[in-house]
């Protein structure tokens, strides 16, 4: 028969490197998908630069330019996303699963919109916009900034 220990006995404390080897492994399952997008959202920029290049100075310069604006709004995505994610996560660990599924769905229904609007606008004005934000820029790495940023700027509301 197994030995019980004692009824006032107080339980022992779990080993502090197991704890810290999990709370690590908990990290990386949360770090690791998140690492891998903007890897491959630099990843895709570089080619994307590699491939214009063949075209010009003014083609890679284009480019780099409507990434620096295409990761600015990466980042605006990713905060929405994000508050949507605590939202979802606020009804889970309150174990309201309707209202969590409720939150997750206004999450995707107001990044899309939120995605379609900055779409229509960034569409709409690509070249004032360039302009503007880009002054000092030459005409020509200004077209073809404008040509790079419409298939990017339609790509906004699936990324939002």
């Amino acid at each position: 028969m197994p030995e019980h220990p004692p009824a006032d006995s107080a339980p022992s404390a779990p080993d502090p490197r197991l704890v810290r080897r999990q709370r690590w492994g908990h990290i990386a399952t949360l770090t690791l998908p998140v690492a891998a997008e903007q890897l491959l959202n630099m990843t895709m920029g570089m080619v994307n630069a590699i491939m214009a290049s063949n075209i010009g100075k003014e083609a890679v310069s284009g480019i780099g330019l409507v990434d620096s604006l295409n990761n600015l709004f990466m980042a605006f995505f990713s905060a929405v996303a994000l508050g949507g994610t605590v939202v979802v996560a606020h009804h889970s660990g309150r174990k309201d699963q309707p209202g969590a599924n409720a939150a997750a769905a206004q999450a995707l229904r107001s990044g899309t919109l939120i995605g379609l609007a900055v779409m229509i606008v960034v569409v709409s004005l690509r070249l004032p916009m360039l302009k503007l934000l880009f002054s000092g820029a030459e005409h020509q790495v200004l077209l073809y900034g404008q040509d790079y940023l419409l298939p990017t700027a339609l790509s906004y509301p699936f990324l939002a």
